[in-house]
């Protein structure tokens, strides 16, 4: 809410800041002038007068419009004589543009005699008219390339009281004229905006400025609020304070394998008063304290570079041969010559050699003395630890205070390849930023000189980062536009970085109805970035009947007469949008009508509406068109009721069949709130009388838990565990919108958004806090829900549905992508990193009646959580973990499996010991049959009788008498019956036969 809530806070500060600052003109006698200034300021003819030393080119544009009126200009022109009487050093440059409606280009940039400027201002006179802004800048920047010189500080001060304004006839009211942000900042303009009153909205002009401090704002046309602000400009143009800031750094120590020309080293740019080397300290990847530096002196408009000299293998030193025109090369009779393998320094340029905290200072001072430079190997000193080409900071201050600090952001920073620098676009923009900052196009960078203008360099394989791959036939990078990554080129024919889109981070929308006159006014933040931005802006339209429509701006604020009030939290959204115009490759030059151009664009930021819309009473303007266009549903009666929506995903809340199911027993009868209150089911106290309740959640029970909030569903009621919530795993996902009452006809606008609000640097339990890549770690940020800390991609975390009616379900579902970064891609691998949030349906808006309670019922909100490794292991198209019951199911079914083997083992071998002991048997039996039958018994002695006891029913050969039961009953048993007959032994049974056989 900086720029959005400004202007309060604005004040406050500018009054406290005034009350410390002191301009020439607040010195009425010479003692005060000479002892109070700072040495800023010096008694003459009467007067205490600028003679600070930096040299300006100062490009007043003055508004002579209706609004500034008569009695307000001679207020204004009061206040221009005594800036430039007392308040301008004597070697500035002056020139004057009145603005209105033309443009009167009255004196260019050039010399003056203090007199004659005295004179000139005097008569200056008031035109009245529209307020041409835009026009003014179109004018102002061919005349401050004209007069440029390196060695001067370039100042447009503009005074105004209103926004950029025309005629209907050009373009109507307001305009913007921050089309022209990206030219001035890169020739590095500081435009001064004083602003008087309060019908300025900064929105259409502070895109100017190089920061919020050179928007200066005056209460009113009196003469004491022009005289309170003397102070704070005395600042600007009669500095006598340290302006320089860090334009270039290669912060990785030389590898062994790397080119001698490759040392790492820190250029920056002084736009100030001269100072000295000794009257500076820096701290960070540089060791240098404040008195222990050179006693050289840095010129206004001069450059100089601190290099490890050091840096083994040695000779190290960095070369500029291959620098712009800015840098002078008359002695180097290589210069431009890429297949050189020589060094030169630019001429205008400082260069000191630096030891490093490892390799010593006796090979700092030999190189020192070879190539030239200032010679602070002692004293200054590249520290070894901590620092990498994606960790490394820099700060440099005076004896009292900062004058400049970067600091190297892994979230939004370019991670560069071997060798190469970081380098600031342009000397004008803003080294805070990341999207200021790219790649050097050639690998020795540009150290000493401004950026090279135009050059041709080639991506590599993996070379373009996360968000991007690198086309081998054009030499160009191809960045994604599905996830919000743009090309970052320092010329047509060098693009070999993607980075990502920023995001806008607020946008509000108010209405607006004064009599007839009605219209809403869309403002949001800015993105940093310093280079053409533009924003697109979608909006309800009431000329469609409540359909999208969309345009373009440069100014973070836009004014629409045909907006739609019916939707009372949301009114659209914005996107960051980069339009990006390169060679067709790079192996040649083309011209601009022969590049290609692409349009690139952020996530959507939702518009919140700050004011509720007023009643149609009494009876609006009539519009161009007063017959609304119709709308594809049909028309709807008066008595139709709200819809009431909310999610529907079979994975967060399992679905129910029927009442009489198992599974209804649990989670999915919960999660549908199907009974007969299903509107405050689940729900924390909402509130239904008014259009939107903005602190609408959750009920936190596990009755009220989503089934991917609990470890075990199935157990809701007793003790069922905690789970993060829905796993982001990579890959597709789909969400579709419920509409109650089903048969509901209206179109609706309904609105959802992914909300990331929590980080955990120690997800696996491990208590890492450094996140690793390769060779180098960066620092896990807790305070960040950035998704690249996470090593996440999603492609779109926010929109807007336009459902036509509770049937239309092709625009029901809500889907995103989720795409895990590589590590091989210049990102760090978050293994213990953990990000959690929201998918929340934040707004529904029906066409049919503007007065409808905020209808999000439960499940309005689903907890979702990524991590790195999480996301890999879900297996393709299931997004979520098996639950704890379904393993305890597998194993018990394991368990049974072993019991059921062990005793189909156990009756396998019981069957065959049987079989085996009948077998046995039944050979037995065999061979008793055998024997007997077959007569292949043992042989006979000579008395026994070879028989068949089975028909005689005793043995014969058993000894006979009367106790003996074998004996033969009756008087022998009938043994006289007993034939014993003499057998005759053939001879052939002797030789050949199975028994010997016998004679009885």
């Amino acid at each position: 809410m900086k720029r959005l809530l400004c202007g309060f806070l604005w004040c406050v500060w500018l009054f406290a800041y005034i009350a410390e600052s002191q301009s020439c003109t607040d010195y009425g006698n010479s003692i005060d002038c000479a002892q109070n200034s700072g040495g800023a300021c010096k008694w003459v003819n009467n007067a205490c007068r600028c003679t600070s030393d930096v040299q300006l080119d100062i490009l007043f544009g003055v508004d002579t419009s209706g609004s500034i009126g008569y009695n307000g200009f001679q207020i204004q022109k009061q206040f221009l004589g005594n800036l430039v009487s007392q308040g301008i050093n004597n070697g500035s440059r002056i020139g004057f543009i009145m603005f209105s409606t033309q443009i009167n280009f009255s004196r260019p940039i050039d010399y003056w005699q203090t007199s004659v400027l005295e004179n000139y201002v005097n008569g200056l006179y008031w035109t009245a008219g529209w307020t041409n802004t835009p026009e003014l800048m179109a004018t102002a920047l061919p005349e401050f390339a004209r007069v440029y010189d390196v060695s001067r500080q370039q100042v447009m001060m503009m005074i105004t009281d209103g926004n950029p304004c025309l005629p209907a006839s050009l373009g109507g009211c307001p305009q913007s004229v921050c089309q022209y942000a990206e030219q001035v900042k890169k020739a590095g303009i500081r435009v001064v905006i004083i602003g008087v009153g309060d019908g300025l909205n900064t929105a259409y002009v502070s895109c100017l400025t190089q920061t919020d401090d050179d928007f200066i704002a005056v209460s009113g046309f009196t003469t004491e609020a022009f005289e309170s602000i003397m102070g704070s400009l005395s600042g600007v143009l009669c500095p006598i304070s340290k302006e320089f800031k860090v334009t270039e750094v290669k912060a990785e120590k030389k590898l062994t394998a790397w080119n001698n020309r490759w040392t790492r080293f820190v250029e920056i740019y002084n736009s100030g008063v001269n100072f000295m080397l000794n009257d500076i300290s820096i701290t960070g990847m540089i060791e240098l304290a404040y008195g222990d530096g050179p006693a050289t002196e840095v010129s206004q408009g001069q450059y100089v570079v601190f290099y490890d000299a050091s840096d083994a293998p040695t000779p190290s030193q960095p070369s500029c041969h291959l620098c712009s025109d800015v840098c002078t090369l008359t002695s180097c009779a290589n210069a431009g010559l890429s297949t050189w393998t020589g060094y030169c320094f630019c001429e205008n340029s400082i260069y000191v050699a630096c030891s490093n905290a490892n390799d010593g200072t006796s090979a700092c001072s030999t190189n020192a003395a070879a190539t030239g430079a200032i010679d602070a190997c002692s004293t200054c000193v590249f520290q070894d630890t901590g620092v990498a080409r994606d960790s490394w900071d820099i700060t440099i201050s005076d004896s009292t205070v900062e004058v400049d600090s970067v600091v190297y952001d892994s979230n939004t920073w370019i991670v560069t390849e071997d060798g190469y620098s970081y380098e600031l676009i342009a000397k004008g923009f803003d080294n805070d930023v990341g999207d200021n900052w790219a790649q050097s196009c050639s690998v020795l960078g540009t150290p000493g000189s401004d950026p090279a203008a135009t050059c041709s360099a080639t991506c590599t394989s993996n070379g373009c980062g996360s968000g991007g791959t690198c086309n081998a036939g054009t030499g160009l990078c191809d960045c994604d536009t599905t996830t919000g990554y743009y090309p970052q080129c320092s010329s047509p024919t060098s693009c070999t970085k993607c980075l990502q889109v920023p995001q806008v981070e607020e946008c509000n929308v108010t209405w607006f109805k004064n009599n007839s006159d009605r219209f809403a006014v869309y403002q949001w933040t800015d993105v940093d970035r310093d280079g053409s931005t533009q924003y697109k802006i979608s909006y309800f339209d009431a000329s469609l009947g409540g359909d999208t429509s969309s345009d373009l701006t440069y100014s973070s604020a836009y004014k629409l007469i045909n907006y739609y009030p019916f939707n009372t939290s949301y009114g659209g959204y914005v996107e960051t949008y980069i339009r990006v115009c390169s060679c067709p490759d790079t192996t040649t030059t083309c011209t601009e009508a022969e590049e290609v151009c692409n349009d690139y664009t952020s996530q959507k930021t939702m518009c919140v509406v700050l004011t509720a819309a007023p009643t149609m009473a009494p009876t609006p303007a009539p519009t161009g068109s007063p017959t609304p266009a119709p709308s594809p549903e049909p028309t709807m009666p008066p008595t139709e009721g709200c819809p009431e929506v909310f999610w529907q995903n079979n994975e967060v809340c399992h679905e129910c069949p029927s009442a009489a199911a198992a599974q209804c027993n649990y989670a999915g009868f919960r999660c549908l709130c199907s009974d007969s209150d299903a509107r405050q089911c689940c729900l924390l106290e909402p509130i239904w009388t008014g259009t939107y309740d903005p602190q609408r959640r959750h009920k936190t029970t596990d009755d009220c838990k989503l089934d991917v909030q609990l470890a075990n569903p199935m157990a809701r009621d007793n003790n069922p565990g905690v789970a993060s919530g829905y796993l982001l795993s990579e890959g597709s996902h789909d969400f579709t919108i419920g509409v109650f009452p089903e048969d509901y006809g209206c179109t609706m606008d309904i609105f959802w958004k992914l909300n990331f609000t929590r980080t955990d640097c120690s997800y696996t339990g491990s208590g890492r806090r450094r996140l690793q890549n390769g060779t180098t770690s960066t620092v896990c940020d807790e305070t960040s829900n950035s998704l690249e800390q996470a090593g996440l991609e999603i492609d779109v975390t926010s929109g807007w549905l336009k459902m036509w009616g509770a049937a239309d379900l092709s625009n029901a579902t809500v889907s995103f992508e989720v795409t895990r970064m590589g590590c091989d891609q210049g990102v760090s691998c978050f293994r213990d990193l953990a990000i959690y949030g929201e998918l929340v349906i934040v707004n529904v808006t029906s066409q049919c009646r503007a007065d409808c309670y905020d209808g999000r019922i439960y499940p309005m909100r689903i907890p979702v959580w990524y991590n790195y490794q999480a996301a890999f292991v879900a297996p393709p198209g299931e997004e979520k973990e098996l639950p704890a019951w379904l393993w305890w199911l597998v194993a018990a079914l394991a368990v049974f499996l072993v019991v059921l083997a062990i005793l189909v083992y156990k009756y396998w071998w019981k069957n065959k010991a049987t079989g085996a002991a009948l077998q046995a048997t039944q050979a037995d039996l065999d061979a008793a049959v055998m024997e007997n039958e077959q007569g292949f018994g043992a042989d006979l002695d000579g008395k026994m009788v070879g028989f068949n006891p089975l028909a005689t029913g005793f043995n014969p050969n058993a000894p006979a008498g009367a106790a003996n039961p074998n004996a033969p009953p009756n008087g022998g048993g009938g043994g006289g019956d007993f034939i014993r007959p003499n057998v005759e032994r053939p001879v052939f049974r002797q030789e050949y036969g199975q028994q010997y056989g016998a004679q009885r």
